[in-house]
């Protein structure tokens, strides 16, 4: 089943060219997908899209089996649950069970179940033991594994992280894709668009996508992408790690490429 469907979708802001020009793709239900691009490319456009923050020009958007309208935007909505790229944006409350139980309040959940489901959000995302501490006092990464706590906690059929490790440093990037795994394997059913410049995080999803001056340049496997160094200089992007070793030294590399130790036992022999 089409979890996202999008059919010849363009977009221009006033007075200039399209930014995005005739995009069409679809995402299953359950999928990981990753969407990557150079600065100015629409990816962020695209996800505003999606989520209804702007107005398409031309094309048809449907989520769940429902176009996206004016009439049908606060139903979609509902659906959706949105990370963006600074976490400090989406705090509300002076500690992280106040921030979780905010959304759970404006979904009108009982009181009585609301402590329980802010307890079981807040350890899905290692952050239970940070219940009373102020937003303020955490690391980048545990911000924005809050941030993905009180989504989850609003049970939509799709996560879409708008750059949401483009603020972190290394560690809070690795915190945070390794939270995506855990989430991938608690919610199996659940669609993750990723809006990403992260390469080691693109390397994890099910499927690629690169948009390149407003049109869709790839949609497939991540390996087929990284493994064909032309198509990734010529959209401008960078290899993973593992990609680099491949691409220097293709005569050593091991059966299991993402097995560091492998590589280092090749590459010394």
């Amino acid at each position: 089943m089409a979890m996202i469907k999008v059919e010849h979708l363009s977009f221009a802001y006033e007075d200039t060219k399209k930014v995005l020009n005739d995009i069409s793709l679809t995402i299953p239900q359950g999928q990981y997908v990753a969407l990557m691009g150079h600065n100015g490319s629409g990816k962020s456009t695209l996800a505003k899209l999606l989520a209804g923050l702007l107005d398409k020009k031309t094309g048809i958007i449907t989520i769940d089996g429902e176009v996206l309208t004016p009439s049908s935007i606060k139903e979609i909505r509902k659906k959706l649950g949105i990370v963006f790229q600074n976490p400090d944006n989406q705090f509300i409350g002076s500690t992280v069970a106040d921030d979780l139980a905010f959304g759970l309040e404006n979904r009108l959940v009982p009181h009585g179940k609301m402590q329980s489901m802010i307890e079981t959000y807040a350890d899905q995302v290692g952050m239970k033991s940070f219940l009373h501490q102020e937003p303020t006092s955490l690391s980048g990464g545990q911000k924005q594994r809050v941030a993905i706590a009180g989504v989850l906690a609003m049970q939509p059929k799709v996560l879409l992280l708008d750059e949401a490790t483009a603020m972190l440093d290394p560690q809070g990037k690795k915190e945070i894709r390794d939270l995506i795994l855990t989430i991938r394997k608690q919610y199996p059913t659940l669609t993750i668009l990723a809006i990403t410049h992260d390469v080691e995080e693109a390397v994890l999803a099910d499927q690629v996508m690169v948009l390149n001056q407003g049109q869709l340049a790839f949609h497939g496997l991540p390996d087929t992408l990284f493994k064909d160094v032309k198509l990734v200089t010529s959209l401008k992007l960078t290899l993973p790690f593992v990609y680099q070793l491949l691409a220097a030294f293709p005569k050593h590399a091991p059966k299991q490429i993402f097995d560091l130790n492998a590589w280092a036992d090749a590459l010394c022999r």
